[in-house]
């Protein structure tokens, strides 16, 4: 019975050890991330969408993480007070137009900071500036 207890005893340790969350921080720290790059469409001004037929629509990259990451609000920071668990997608933000259109469904390891969403052209609740990326084979 000790030996069933025991097995059933590490069995719940290891999976509580692999359903943990990555923990990240805001910038300026710079993180690495894993996942796939896709193209999604928002509504924009003037209404968001309450209005479909007379708001804009903005194209934005979307990056489904490889698996959930939380990301530690700084609770003196305007912008990045909250801390966002649960994470599966992230926006992205292409400062340096990159071609981002070549990396779409395929596995990427991007590099760059993470934010908050602070506006409404902010589509996911965390974001990263985009600094690196290279194709994972």
């Amino acid at each position: 019975m000790k030996y069933i207890i025991t097995l059933f005893l590490l069995f719940v340790l290891v999976m509580v050890a692999f359903s943990q969350e990555k923990t990240y921080q805001y910038g300026p720290a710079k993180v690495h991330l894993c996942g796939v790059f896709s193209h999604k469409t928002f509504f924009g001004p003037p209404n968001y969408g309450e209005n479909p037929e007379t708001d804009s629509k903005e194209h934005v990259t979307i990056m489904t993480l490889d698996s959930a990451i939380t990301v530690l609000g700084k609770p003196n920071d305007d912008v990045n007070s909250d801390t966002n668990s649960n994470v599966k997608e992230i926006q992205v933000v292409n400062l340096h137009d990159i071609n981002l259109k070549r990396f779409y469904h395929k596995k990427v390891i991007v590099g760059g900071s993470l934010f908050c969403a602070n506006t409404g052209h902010h589509h996911t609740n965390v974001l990263i500036e985009l600094e690196s990326i290279k194709e994972l084979k």
